[in-house]
């Protein structure tokens, strides 16, 4: 077994790839959405009502997630991802051709989101768990963490090139962007000096009997994981758009809760370093459940009477933390509980749980707001639901482990060799 700095000198290429790919692809859509939101309501003359309909298009991808996480794992990351990078040019193409009609946007909005996710974690994260096993908490930090940053660096830009150009070119600007990001992201990842060694070739996935499929989904290890992070991810709609907002309430100025939110964004990257150093050298469910049961004491601080700036400074550290963390505990909870064959089919299982507990959260959201006028009855809410959840995670250590073969890798490379004709499995390390 390859040592802690051996891995990341052997596969720094494949990790800066899948940085690269997480930041450029699904991730970009996300970031950048804010940005053309005023322009396409002003231009097209959509109302603003009719533009945030655009959020319940999530509720119908909870129905192709396990679909499109179980076409990764029969073709491999690789192959998948190359699907992700033609998808999404092609949906900032078809979004900069709009001409009016706000169905538009949201068939285009739902055919990208659903593919786009091949160019996510979901994807990517299985590359960075086949190459590396000793580092694999702090490889999986560090790939996730170039999303955040990357985007920093092209949110100005495509702001500039939106207020000059105007939203067509810009979204053919991130069309560019994106397709080359891909070439690059996926010709790291296949570099043949990132493959293992020839023992370590496995067969390509074959397709999941029922009987497996059941048998996986009554899995203590699977039922905990997905009720953690249903409770955990409750919040999400809050702290993304919101958080401001819950700030002011709690007595922060103006000036200070923006400092605040700029501090949540700062230690959602600090939050996945720390994780992923604690997942290589802890159980995952003793790292997941203090990573877990620390934001729900932020949630209550918020909404306690305690208003003082030491103390909104804290809860905010220690929620951002967390919510950095949540991306590593979710696929190294998946490489260690579940056969990787299924990698694929259990994240986007866990992106679909994600995304229901996000519309549940923000409507919940609107009805403590309109009966209460307050942010307070839901932080509590959602603090003792994140507290619930820090308990599931816990719980999984005690759940048995899928059994499956501990090779140090399954990759796309050798995969995509065995299968296509005249092939060869033995791929150079």
């Amino acid at each position: 077994m390859a040592t802690y700095a051996q891995e990341f000198r052997r596969y720094w290429p494949a990790l800066l790839g899948c940085g690269i790919g997480m930041a450029i692809g699904n991730s970009l859509i996300a970031l950048t959405a804010n940005l053309f939101a005023p322009r396409l309501i002003a231009e097209l003359g959509w109302t603003k009502a009719q533009f945030s309909l655009g959020s319940s298009v999530s509720i119908f991808l909870i129905f192709c997630f396990p679909f499109i996480g179980r076409f990764a794992d029969r073709v491999g990351p690789r192959r998948a991802a190359r699907v992700g990078f033609v998808a999404v040019p092609l949906g900032f193409i078809a979004y900069s051709l709009q001409t009016g009609p706000i169905y538009q946007y949201f068939v285009i909005m739902f055919l990208l989101a659903t593919f786009a996710v091949l160019t996510s974690a979901l994807v990517f994260g299985r590359v960075i768990v086949d190459r590396f096993d000793t580092a694999r908490g702090m490889a999986l930090a560090v790939g996730m963490s170039l999303s955040p940053l990357i985007g920093a660096a092209l949110l100005p830009v495509i702001d500039y090139v939106i207020e000059t150009q105007g939203w067509r070119t810009a979204y053919r600007v991130l069309a560019g962007i994106s397709a080359l990001g891909g070439v690059l992201a996926i010709g790291l990842i296949s570099l043949p000096s990132q493959a293992v060694p020839a023992q370590s070739v496995r067969e390509k996935p074959a397709p999941l009997p029922r009987a497996e499929l059941f048998a996986l989904i009554r899995m203590p290890a699977f039922r905990l994981l997905i009720a953690g992070m249903v409770l955990v991810s409750l919040p999400i709609v809050m702290m993304s758009s919101q958080l401001k907002l819950v700030l002011e309430e709690s007595g922060a100025s103006s000036h200070l809760a923006t400092w605040l939110v700029s501090l949540s964004a700062a230690s959602v990257v600090a939050g996945r370093i720390i994780c992923g150093y604690a997942l290589d050298r802890a159980p995952v469910h003793i790292v997941s459940f203090i990573a877990v049961l620390l934001p729900a004491f932020g949630f209550m601080t918020i909404a306690s009477p305690f208003d003082q700036t030491w103390v909104l400074v804290c809860a905010i550290l220690v929620v951002g933390m967390a919510t950095g963390a949540e991306g590593d505990i979710g696929a190294m909870i998946i490489s260690k509980k579940f056969d990787i064959r299924h990698y694929g089919l259990v994240y986007s299982c866990l992106s679909a749980a994600i995304g229901f507990a996000a519309a549940v959260g923000a409507i919940t959201l609107g009805i403590t707001l309109s009966r209460t006028n307050s942010y307070n009855g839901f932080l509590l809410i959602v603090g003792l639901f994140t507290l619930a959840a820090s308990v599931c995670f816990y719980f999984l250590g005690k759940a048995p482990d899928h059994v499956h073969d501990k090779t140090e890798g399954t990759l796309d490379v050798i995969a995509d060799a065995v299968s296509e004709p005249g092939g060869s499995a033995v791929v150079g390390a």
